[in-house]
């Protein structure tokens, strides 16, 4: 992006030999002074959005399990939903990352850096903040592969070590928000969004 205004403002500063009154005033200064306050202005709204989206992207994280509408983000679903599936995630985290050795940490710290890494890239090269284009829907293939590198046993046979009443606390959990949120999507496409809740 900064090579890219710089080639503009020097193509439009030799214009500007030719037809100075067609330029306008704050292309016209002395020597490269000019070009070197677009090009630092250029960088700084590049290092602005990229910690813009760098501090928003747990947003994205949070909508993959419920916090973003559904659907083609019309159909909002409700605020139990992002809290149990976030809550869920994290106990199954907790219990994952308790018992992890050097192969896993390795496949761990790489699904977290292409989780945060890609919408990262993809946003900053086409110069868009978190919302505009990225969708959480777009990651959830990959977050289900890191979720799988944190509860991957050292052993295949081993079982996955968490407390029987927090397994069935989380499996009852997430029962009912995924009936929560397929009630919620049917009743929207049934009946229409203005529709009372259990019509």
């Amino acid at each position: 992006m900064g090579k890219i205004t710089s080639c503009v403002v020097l193509a439009m500063k030799a214009h500007h030999r030719l037809a100075p009154s067609r330029l306008p005033q704050p292309f016209v200064g002395p020597g490269y002074g000019a070009t070197c306050f677009f090009i630092l202005g250029s960088q700084q709204q590049d290092a602005d959005l990229f910690l813009i989206n760098l501090f928003n992207v747990p947003d994205l994280i949070q909508g993959i399990v419920g916090g973003w509408p559904l659907g083609w983000n019309d159909t909002v679903s409700s605020a139990v939903v992002p809290v149990i599936g976030l809550l869920s995630v994290g106990a199954l985290a907790y219990v994952g990352i308790s018992t992890t050795w050097l192969s896993q940490n390795v496949a761990i710290s790489a699904g977290v850096i292409g989780l945060i890494g890609f919408p990262l890239l993809f946003m900053q090269s086409q110069g868009i903040a978190l919302g505009e284009v990225v969708q959480s829907r777009y990651l959830l293939p990959l977050f289900a592969l890191l979720i799988c590198a944190v509860l991957m046993p050292r052993k295949i046979s081993a079982p996955l070590l968490i407390n029987r009443r927090a397994g069935f606390a989380i499996a009852i959990s997430l029962w009912f928000t995924l009936n929560l949120s397929w009630w919620v999507n049917a009743h929207r496409y049934s009946v229409g969004a203005d529709a009372p809740f259990l019509t």
